[in-house]
């Protein structure tokens, strides 16, 4: 977070602030809401807060809020709850509107006592896809005027990078700090099922505070043993006469070492667990993303033909980009793009095009019948595919021989595993080959009928 760049005389911040009140201000200045009002008086956020205060006031005429309770919640008929409901009433600063949900209580606490990143991993790993949905769908609804021109608004989707729930979590978070610029309305988020909350703060799962604690523990540990040893000591130099003593003395000290061993495996236990689910969690990424890395090498590339053969690279690269800005209506970026194979006079190779985005793939691909209504014939020649494997594209090619040769009335048979294609007896196509010469084909079934 940056730092506030103070104010005259000394431009230091009276209040050394360096939080979310820290905001970028006139003249590219990092400054808190005080000091911000001490440089620009007239047109600082406090300034612009007062008189919006001042012009709603004056228009508006004074609304009485009441809190919003479950609808199993009884409330208390006390005299003394009364009046406190009335002076509020009378002090609009005061008005409060209460909504329950645990998810958003658990956020509003603890949003400015631990770093983004560790709240958003403990309300992940806590609650469902749904309590976060929810969630966020309330948060917008209670402050719909405040952040509805918010980015943190739009429906998440599970993309190739994060699933949605993980996207919401960031959105409720981001729409707390645009929250905090609205001081004409306060919603208070409270808990009614105390079961559906964390039962431990989002810094605990920092693996620094872990060590922390570990060390103390191990201190305090030690510290019992030398205490009991110095104990056992001193009661080992006691005279007979006091043998009894000496018994009844030990054996409260055993019991009370007993207590204690139980508490610190119990604590030993619960320290395992919170390190073992820290480390469940750092894992968790890595291991989601293994089985998309082969996949992915095809989730942005896409395969453009009719594009004339030009010795000048630039030249169709250009076309590229203009049939790409025809589909998409829009300037589509280029990763890379290369012709396939080898140069031939009297021949179009096709091209490969690599995109820097999945959605632009998409796009590009649910909108090339665009290209066959077009009023140039460059574009009207181009034909836009997806690129897939290799298997994928010649699986495809041996359906197709086979349905032709099936419409030309020929005897057509395929392998057990799929991956042959035979016509009247000759092998045709194989996945792992591709098209096979018909002497080669001939020459092995005159074999396998010897």
């Amino acid at each position: 977070m940056p730092l506030c760049n103070g104010r005259p005389p000394d431009w230091l911040c009276p209040e050394n602030r360096n939080d979310r009140t820290v905001c970028a201000s006139q003249g590219d200045l990092f400054l808190c809401e005080g000091c911000e009002h001490a440089r620009f008086p007239d047109c600082s956020r406090r300034a612009v807060r007062m008189r919006k205060k001042a012009q709603t006031t004056k228009q508006a005429p004074p609304t009485q809020v009441t809190s919003v309770l479950p609808e199993t919640t009884t409330p208390r008929q006390d005299t003394t709850s009364s009046a406190t409901e009335v002076k509020a009433v009378d002090s609009p600063e005061n008005l409060q509107e209460v909504s329950v949900s645990e998810l958003l209580a658990y956020t509003q606490f603890y949003r400015d006592k631990s770093t983004p990143a560790s709240l958003a991993k403990v309300i992940t790993n806590f609650y469902s896809t749904t309590e976060i949905s929810a969630a966020k769908k309330l948060l917008i609804s209670s402050y719909q005027s405040t952040v509805s021109d918010s980015p943190h608004c739009v429906t998440r989707r599970d993309s190739t990078v994060r699933p949605a729930h993980e996207a919401e979590v960031d959105d409720i978070i981001g729409l707390f700090d645009v929250i905090d610029t609205d001081e004409q309305k306060r919603v208070t988020f409270v808990a009614a099922n105390l079961e559906r909350i964390p039962s431990y703060n989002p810094e605990h799962m920092n693996m620094c505070s872990l060590a922390d604690r570990q060390a103390q523990l191990e201190a305090s540990v030690s510290s019992m043993t030398a205490a009991y040893q110095e104990s056992v000591d001193s009661l080992a130099h006691m005279s007979s006469s006091n043998m009894h003593n000496k018994v009844v003395a030990v054996s409260k000290l055993d019991d009370f070492m007993l207590s204690m061993q139980k508490k610190l495996d119990d604590l030993s236990s619960l320290v395992n667990n919170v390190v073992g689910h820290c480390r469940s969690t750092e894992s968790f990424k890595p291991s989601h993303n293994v089985g998309h890395v082969n996949s992915r090498s095809h989730d942005t590339k896409i395969v453009l033909f009719g594009i004339a053969e030009n010795k000048n690279r630039t030249a169709w690269y250009n076309v590229v980009a203009d049939v790409l800005h025809f589909i998409a209506g829009r300037k589509v970026e280029i990763s890379d793009a290369f012709r396939l194979g080898a140069f031939h006079a009297d021949k179009i190779r096709p091209i490969l095009v690599s995109l820097c985005s999945v959605w632009d793939k998409r796009l590009v691909l649910s909108n090339s019948r665009k290209l066959a209504t077009s009023e140039d014939d460059t574009l009207k020649r181009v034909y836009v595919v997806a690129d897939e494997p290799v298997e994928v594209r010649r699986q495809k090619a041996l359906t197709r021989m086979k349905n032709r040769a099936l419409r030309e009335n020929k005897t057509v048979s395929v392998s057990d595993d799929g991956s042959r294609l035979y016509v009247d007896g000759v092998a045709v196509y194989s996945v792992t080959s591709g098209r096979l010469h018909l002497s080669n084909s001939a020459t092995n079934a005159t074999n396998g009928s010897q």
